[in-house]
């Protein structure tokens, strides 16, 4: 009796990387995937000759059991927009999956620049941005979060010091917050999100009131608005995205999107133990939250490396069983 042979599947590892939209992956086999995740950079901004720049996107990875077909969805996180001390952009990307675009206000000379928040990048089983989750997060498999996006203040004007700051990393269980250049005196910096909610802002000798920050939000950034009898003013850098976004101030450089781990379908095995990694951050030694903290920075989608640029998704077969 003749016998047919079907042809196997012969690819084992799928790279996903910024599309500014979602994509989507059917599991070839039954078995066990390895699932990484790379949040995307905040936006830099320029003073003087200085780069000042955005958070790093933090990592992710775990292992799950998919049966044959299942569909999974992947939302790649986008550099945060980064702007010229001149106003310029040096870069248009708008963050997409819970950061934030760039802005610049004022004029040249003063050079009042504000990057940015990275997006968040996450694979789940349900369709949507991470921002939609809210009600329904047994559907988040993994997250890496975005870094926050930079400062460029430089008012001239008295009592008001220059202030200009770095964006906060993102990823790990708790984002971190953003960092002062030391050139003035402080302004408040936007704090990392968390595993239960958004950052918020440090205190500081300028603009340090409640009134004058906001706080990340679900899958999404904080950014601030100043208002006046005339218009609305954007004035602050955006948090970067993630399970919880980070926190912005006004003037101030924001903070960094939490990663997240803590999915009951997210597991360590096949020699792979299941944690998020991020520059310079808290860590956890807790299955759910485990935080691992280096300084390793790479643009090339790198395990345990923080992300510089946009994020990145892969999906690996490791096989049957474990």
């Amino acid at each position: 009796m003749a016998v047919t042979l079907r042809a196997k599947w012969t690819q084992s590892v799928y790279n996903f990387s910024y599309t500014g939209g979602e994509q989507t992956f059917t599991t070839p086999a039954t078995g066990y995937y390895k699932l990484e995740v790379w949040g995307a950079q905040g936006g830099s901004t320029q003073y003087s000759t200085y780069i000042l720049a955005g958070g790093y996107g933090g990592y992710a990875t775990g292992v799950s059991q998919f049966a044959k077909d299942a569909r999974l969805y992947i939302n790649v996180g986008g550099e945060g927009g980064s702007i010229n001390v001149d106003g310029t952009l040096l870069n248009e990307t708008i963050g997409y999956n819970g950061g934030k675009d760039a802005i610049s206000s004022g004029n040249a000379t003063q050079g009042n620049a504000f990057g940015g928040g990275g997006g968040a990048t996450h694979i789940a089983t349900k369709t949507g941005l991470l921002s939609t989750f809210s009600s329904s997060i047994s559907s988040i498999l993994i997250v890496a979060g975005g870094g926050g996006g930079s400062t460029s203040y430089n008012y001239t004007g008295a009592p008001y010091p220059s202030y200009n700051g770095y964006g906060g990393h993102g990823g790990g269980y708790i984002g971190n917050t953003g960092s002062q250049f030391p050139n003035g005196t402080c302004y408040g910096r936007g704090t990392g999100g968390t595993q239960s909610s958004g950052g918020n802002s440090t205190s500081c000798t300028y603009e340090s009131q409640s009134s004058r920050y906001a706080p990340g939000k679900f899958g999404s950034y904080g950014e601030k608005f100043i208002v006046d009898s005339s218009t609305s003013w954007r004035m602050s850098s955006g948090g970067g995205g993630g399970y919880y976004g980070g926190g912005s101030q006004i003037h101030g450089p924001s903070g960094g999107g939490s990663g997240y781990i803590g999915s009951s379908n997210l597991i360590s095995g096949g020699g792979i133990t299941k944690h998020m990694t991020c520059y310079s951050c808290t860590t956890s030694s807790a299955d759910a939250t485990r935080t691992y903290s280096n300084t390793n920075v790479s643009g090339t989608a790198t395990a345990d490396y923080s992300k510089i640029g946009n994020g990145y998704a892969r999906i690996t077969f490791i096989g049957t069983s474990i």
